[in-house]
């Protein structure tokens, strides 16, 4: 049996090159389509694992008009909660509050009973590099370009924030002159420290005049104001501390789950209006236009990959049960010969059924060999079982076919 087979595959070379050569071709074809599937799933997963998705928390109010500072910042309740939800991967911070810069007193509370007026005090975070934030001092926007001129040894490095010593504090020129100040002067920041459910107190933490700043960049409304380290500031106002600017990146991990991230936020800013029903207007923005950009148009090319597929797995079911069917009912002189010669019907049908399968074994083989050797991403298995099956399937068929009739009608078919 298995020397026929040889021979009739020797012996019929443009039906065995046909055989070889079209099973290497489908398996080609479909390994070349998962290939590409695989290919792009990874690009979509690298494009949600490397993108950087920026989230800010604004008030929907001109923040030019005057007398809106306290009442219009971003309460220290909803930071916290945000950052409890693990999702903010780097933060930046701009706090808010009225206090009074006075100069330096050898009682400094003999001048809380009249402080002579309230002027802004601004706390700012370090920088953690967001990506739209520049390098450089308290970086607010790219269009940051404050000016700061620093007292004699002092620089950037100092404008850090350790318990239990004095504060630095980076003030206006307007302030400097109004409150007799100059550069590495002690000062005090005598503020309101506000209680919750009864009268607060007055109270001041001593500082130093770090650097003067000409206010370019700052809101409005703080452009004259004092700036301190936010630390400082949040610990002198514990809660009450309210912020200009809440930005902050979210972690790469929760990228795929924006639309959750997104309603999570909105929930939390339904509970915080319930409880400070003055910032009903209150809102945040994700900015995620780039990220749904690319992926949207891979997963709509990988979406149509996916449709693709099976109907290619099943074209190429098709084409090899057809081709091996019609290469065995050309065979049909050879199946007379046997069948005379007295070989029994089913052995003859395993005999032309295995000669087929042999070549497309073959050639699916080669076409595997030829994919690992250029190196695409395939499933093996399920790139050439669909041939395999359908030429199996054919060639069972093909092979019943030729074999039910009789010989001698067999032997007058030209093939």
């Amino acid at each position: 049996m298995i020397q026929y087979i040889y021979r009739h595959i020797v012996r019929a070379p443009a039906k065995t090159l046909l055989g070889m050569a079209v099973a290497l071709a489908l398996t080609l074809a479909l390994g070349f389509l998962y290939h590409n599937i695989i290919s792009l799933q990874g690009e979509i997963d690298q494009l949600y694992a490397e993108s950087v998705v920026n989230a800010e928390f604004r008030l929907e109010q001109d923040f030019r008009r005057s007398g809106r500072v306290l009442s219009d910042i971003v309460p220290m309740r909803v930071v916290r909660d945000i950052l409890d939800l693990g999702i903010a991967k780097e933060t930046y911070l701009e706090g808010a509050a009225s206090a009074f810069l006075v100069e330096v007193s050898d009682a400094p509370l003999s001048v809380i009973d009249a402080p002579g007026g309230a002027d802004i005090l601004v706390g700012v975070a370090a920088l953690r590099h967001l990506t739209e934030e520049p390098d450089g001092f308290m970086g607010r926007k790219i269009s940051f370009n404050m000016e700061i001129q620093f007292a004699d040894g002092k620089n950037e490095s100092d404008f850090t924030y350790i318990e239990n010593t004095p504060i630095p504090v980076v003030i206006s020129q307007e302030l400097m002159q109004r409150r007799g100040l100059a550069l590495g002067d002690r000062a005090y920041i005598v503020y309101y420290e506000p209680v919750l459910f009864r009268q607060g107190e007055w109270r001041y933490a001593p500082a130093t005049v770090l650097g003067i700043h000409d206010g370019a960049g700052l809101p409005d409304m703080v452009h004259g104001g004092a700036v301190i380290p936010l630390p400082a500031m949040e610990n002198m106002l514990g809660n009450f501390t309210g912020f200009l600017t809440f930005k902050f990146a979210i972690d790469p991990a929760f990228n795929r789950e924006l639309a959750d991230v997104s309603e999570q936020l909105d929930d939390l800013l339904r509970c915080v209006v319930s409880i400070y029903p003055w910032r009903e207007r209150l809102a945040v923005d994700i900015w995620d236009q780039e990220l749904r950009f690319g992926v949207t148009a891979l997963e709509q090319h990988v979406l149509l990959l996916q449709l693709l597929f099976p109907i290619a797995m099943g074209i190429s079911g098709v084409i090899g049960a057809g081709l091996a069917m019609l290469l065995l009912l050309q065979n049909a002189k050879n199946a007379a010969i046997m069948r005379v010669l007295g070989m029994p019907k089913g052995k003859v049908q395993i005999v032309l059924w295995l000669g087929q399968i042999i070549l497309c074994v073959v050639g699916g083989l080669v076409g595997i060999l030829l994919i690992v050797a250029i190196g695409w991403r395939a499933d093996l298995l399920t790139v050439v079982t669909p041939y395999w099956a359908g030429a199996a399937v054919g060639a069972a068929i093909g092979a019943i076919l030729v074999t039910n009739r009789a010989p001698l009608d067999l032997l007058q078919v030209k093939e």
